[in-house]
């Protein structure tokens, strides 16, 4: 009799773990988009930003987000998604077809495929996003989901909800000290030779 009660509980156990497991894997709900990079770069530099989905469990067919900035602080360089299976060439950016230019203050970044899994184990790279730093300052970068793209997408193009997205802040600072003295000591030294 107890062994009959402990097998029955432990198919009991394993059904709701199965069940827990495919309700992770199959709805997407726990996804994200996160951006990655610098905390601090210099007035001048070239910088860039990371996107990485987590939580895609059953990959990505398709979905697009759009990176907001400030172009004050920061001057947009090119997003060049990343080379992932299955990838639509059509889907590139900038000037790809099916990635209109949004303006300043906006870098638009959209995935598509022919069916392959983008993120087959989940977590993955999603695109680099390059800038310049203009100003000095916080540059704050945050997301919003890009609703022409038709939403996101799993594989199969059944509606995934849209990932979770996060905020970002890169501090601009000037030059530091030590490089001002060389650029003038240099500015110095090209004077004198000039003089003789």
């Amino acid at each position: 009799m107890i062994k009959k009660i402990l097998a029955t509980l432990a198919i009991g156990l394993l059904l709701v773990a199965s069940a827990n497991a495919a309700t992770v894997r199959g709805n997407g709900t726990t996804s994200t988009v996160t951006i990655s990079g610098p905390a601090e770069v210099n007035i001048g530099d070239s910088f860039s930003l990371s996107l990485l989905g987590d939580g895609f469990l059953n990959g990505l067919g398709a979905g697009g987000l759009v990176l907001i900035y400030d172009p004050n602080l920061v001057q947009l360089d090119g997003v060049k998604l990343a080379p992932l299976p299955g990838l639509d060439a059509g889907f590139s950016c900038p000037g790809g077809a099916n990635c209109p230019d949004l303006g300043p203050g906006n870098a638009l970044a959209l995935w598509g495929t022919f069916g392959a899994n983008l993120l087959p184990d989940g977590f993955g790279k999603m695109a680099d996003i390059n800038f310049t730093a203009i100003g000095l300052g916080s540059a704050v970068f945050s997301m919003i989901s890009f609703d022409q793209a038709g939403g996101w997408l799993d594989p199969f193009f059944s509606p995934l909800p849209t990932p979770g997205f996060n905020e970002f802040k890169v501090n601009i600072v000037p030059l530091p000290a030590a490089v001002w003295f060389m650029i003038g000591g240099l500015a110095s030294l090209m004077g004198f030779r000039r003089k003789k």
